[in-house]
């Protein structure tokens, strides 16, 4: 099953960065709360990286309720592959309605130890994706995808153009931040944005 996730992901990376302002939103991302809320996060994370996961429980989840909910912050996740799992996870992710994205970047960050560890990669990720209603040939399907294939590397692009070379990173309001620093610190942030 390796070789076939690999054949699978075949398509390859390509460069195509364009003159966009990315520390704003674009119109590919999907952005959660008001867009004019006044402040706005943004979020580059590889699905594979361990401490993106961490950052999705202990951060964005918390920031979701706290500042989201309430319209003081708007977010949007930009995926940053850094290997072929993760270019996979973020095409089955992005193939899903829009929304539910957020519900399978969840549930694969709060799973990413089995499915990493797991003998059987490709089975393991759609296994995943049938909890949120794909099926097996769905993701398949999304995986081959040249179109979803070109979102993907648009939004990894555009961090690189950023400067982003290690995920997390995150921008509120345009400045770049670089790591986990911690709920506490990121509120801190955040309220120094709204003037609190």
């Amino acid at each position: 099953m390796k070789k076939t996730l690999v054949a699978l992901l075949a398509l390859g990376f390509s460069f195509n960065a364009s003159a966009e302002d990315y520390t704003n939103f674009v119109a590919s991302d999907n952005v959660v709360g008001k867009l004019t809320a006044p402040v706005t996060f943004i979020e580059y994370a590889s699905m594979t990286c361990g401490h993106c996961a961490t950052f999705d429980k202990q951060i964005v989840q918390p920031l979701k309720k706290e500042f989201v909910e309430t319209g003081k912050v708007a977010y949007a996740f930009r995926d940053m592959p850094l290997d072929e799992l993760a270019l996979a996870v973020s095409k089955v992710s992005r193939c899903a309605p829009k929304e539910s994205y957020y519900n399978f970047v969840s549930a694969y960050f709060a799973s990413q130890k089995q499915w990493i560890m797991s003998n059987d990669k490709l089975e393991a990720i759609t296994n995943i994706a049938k909890m949120g209603g794909m099926t097996a040939e769905k993701v398949q399907e999304c995986i081959l995808n040249p179109k979803i294939h070109q979102q993907v590397q648009e939004m990894k692009n555009s961090g690189i153009s950023l400067g982003v070379n290690s995920t997390p990173s995150f921008f509120i309001n345009g400045k770049m931040y670089r790591g986990n620093l911690g709920y506490e610190r990121i509120r801190a942030l955040i309220q120094a944005e709204l003037g609190e």
